[in-house]
């Protein structure tokens, strides 16, 4: 009940007048609370990847956190730390394929060796093939978002689909284009022209009948939302 309170007592600190957390507070908080601090202290994480955390909790699209999505956050952030503390074996701050591949199935998702070297190119930086503590807590967010986790945690032949009422689960979904769009970006990218077209000819390349619609398994929908 102390833990609790003190909690309470944090969230309201940082949140201020209006009880709710931007992405700048949130940046702030998790820096001076040592949070984003791996493998050094005083680490801090983006603001692009705060954005994305409430992205991924913000059921209201206020674009901002109350006590309850903090507190679910905060608990997700701790049990990333301690995966990505737990697979950089060499204690180097960074993650290679080989140990993301087991971060990742500790989560519950069963991707293929080609679909984690997509997330590889995706967050590593500079080509080093090495992913820092800020890409590797981006990666898992969008994973989860992408994979509707609030519906379950799903195998390589398993893809959930999310509307506005309610969630399927099938052994592969059928996409129309438009709905494939929407999934893909339901984390925040920087939609440009460049982007577009790479989902859009993963589409088109999937879509062998050219009827508007493509069936995806779970490994191959992550590649493509990730390729980008």
């Amino acid at each position: 009940l102390s833990l609790s309170l003190s909690f309470c007592r944090y969230f309201q600190h940082v949140a201020g007048a209006d009880g709710q957390i931007d992405a700048e507070e949130l940046q702030r908080c998790l820096t001076e609370s040592g949070m984003a601090a791996y493998p050094r202290p005083g680490g801090q994480f983006s603001i692009e990847t705060c954005r994305l955390m409430i992205n991924m909790l913000d059921r209201d699209m206020s674009g901002t956190m109350g006590f309850e999505e903090f507190r679910e956050l905060w608990n997700v952030l701790s049990f990333w730390k301690n995966a990505f503390q737990t697979y950089d074996t060499d204690r180097s701050g960074t993650v290679e394929a080989g140990e993301l591949a087991m971060a990742i199935r500790s989560f519950g998702y069963n991707l293929s060796p080609a679909a984690v070297a997509t997330l590889v190119r995706r967050y590593s930086r500079h080509r080093t093939g090495q992913i820092q503590f800020d890409d590797f807590i981006a990666c898992s967010v969008r994973l989860r978002l992408l994979s509707g986790e609030h519906c379950g945690l799903w195998n390589t032949n398993t893809i959930t689909r999310l509307n506005a009422c309610m969630c399927t689960t099938r052994h592969n979904c059928e996409f129309t284009f438009a709905l494939y769009f929407l999934t893909c970006f339901a984390s925040p990218l920087q939609l440009n022209s460049s982007t577009t077209f790479l989902f859009s000819e993963g589409f088109r390349r999937r879509d062998t009948m050219g009827q508007g619609f493509a069936s995806l398994y779970y490994d191959d929908f992550i590649s493509l939302a990730m390729s980008s």
